[in-house]
């Protein structure tokens, strides 16, 4: 662990001056680690190789901000995305509470600094101190550097926390068990607390968690984050939220499956963050679609729809999945690139996209499920609304 002094040389002129020279290199090469060596404090320059490699990794989560970020690999890693902190943030801020958040295992304090942005009094608690000091000087807020779990009893009455994720060789490990702090600090936690949201992994399952309403957060596609929002942060109305962070939208509700139905003449796959929240009866309800097959993750009907909960194909045709026969049927089509998408691997979808790649210009879609004991392929092209 780079000690704590090493970080605040950097932010000195000379520290300054090292940061600029490690960014005019590569930083992998041996030969360029040891010529700074020579002439800088070997702790410093780890530290300095550190926070370069971070800043460049970051820029995917915090964009231009990243430039000026104090943080390492690590905690960029496990940081919330620009996008995901500002959700957390605003729901918070709703509450118009009188009393200070705390960032509960704040890391860099990537949730602390959409706090402050938006006017809210932000105290981050780390462990570690070396992230102790990147949060306060990531969110200009004030920090502690103690274990979340000796904090005195009914002093935390706002929270959110991001509990450790990690366990030996530095590898991420999505199960309940392995949180630090663990699930029942969590739930002493969210009983005392006023209000709170506890940040988790998006597979964790719902039946042993506190009382609360689970949000699911999905970003450019894909699962980013579980929320359990207790205490008056919980909705009394709905179980189950999810977000598309993209698009700005949430859909909220009870959960429970779609209705069966023929495929129509429009397919339409379901964001991730609906289904990981078990809400796609509710999108169903509310798009007036039903599902070819349960587990499909698929609605259908009638018209295309303009959903940030759906992405849109119409459909060319239907039939079993059989390699031959969808070939000929591509070729009539005047295929062109061939996407395939499947589950619970029901067929190769880079092998069989490579074989049925056709001469033609028209990008097809191919859904390649099990339907019970069915195999169906449903040919597709998608729609654009614009």
């Amino acid at each position: 662990m780079i000690p704590l002094s090493a970080w605040q040389s950097l932010d000195s002129p000379p520290g300054h001056r090292l940061l600029e020279r490690c960014r005019t290199l590569d930083l992998r090469h041996p030969a360029c680690l040891e010529a700074l060596r020579r002439e800088h404090d070997p702790q410093a320059v780890l530290a300095a190789v550190e926070l370069t490699l971070a800043r460049q990794a970051a820029f995917d989560k915090f964009g231009d901000q990243a430039a000026s970020l104090w943080a390492d690999q690590a905690g960029v890693e496990m940081a919330s995305s620009r996008l995901a902190a500002a959700h957390k943030a605003r729901r918070l801020a709703a509450l118009k509470t009188t009393y200070p958040i705390f960032d509960l295992c704040c890391g860099i304090g990537a949730d602390a600094i959409a706090l402050t942005q938006s006017g809210l009094d932000a105290i981050g608690v780390d462990q570690h101190e070396v992230r102790a000091w990147m949060c306060a000087r990531n969110a200009g807020c004030r920090t502690r550097a103690e274990d979340v779990r000796i904090l005195p009893p009914g002093q935390v009455r706002v929270f959110h926390i991001d509990p450790q994720r990690r366990s030996g060789g530095n590898r991420r490990t999505p199960r309940l068990d392995d949180l630090q702090p663990g699930i029942d600090f969590l739930s002493t936690l969210a009983l005392s607390a006023e209000a709170g949201c506890i940040k988790l992994f998006p597979g964790v399952p719902f039946d042993v968690l506190p009382r609360g309403e689970v949000e699911i957060l999905s970003e450019r596609g894909r699962l980013r984050q579980a929320l359990l929002w207790t205490g008056t942060l919980a909705s009394r109305q709905h179980a189950r939220s999810a977000t598309v962070l993209d698009a700005g939208a949430t859909l909220s509700g009870q959960p429970g499956p779609a209705p069966m139905g023929p495929v129509g003449a429009y397919v339409h796959t379901v964001d991730p963050a609906v289904e990981r929240a078990e809400l796609i009866g509710e999108l169903a309800e509310l798009t007036r679609t039903t599902t070819p097959h349960p587990a499909s993750g698929l609605l259908t009907g009638g018209d295309p729809i303009d959903s940030p909960f759906l992405r849109t194909f119409r459909l060319l045709d239907q039939m079993p999945w059989s390699l031959s026969a969808v070939r000929r049927r591509l070729r009539e089509l005047e295929a062109g690139v061939v996407t395939i998408k499947t589950r619970g691997r029901a067929v190769e979808p880079d092998k069989f996209a490579a074989q049925l790649r056709g001469c033609g210009s028209r990008p097809l879609v191919l859904f390649v499920q099990r339907f019970g004991s069915r195999f169906v392929c449903l040919i597709c092209e998608p729609h654009d609304p614009h």
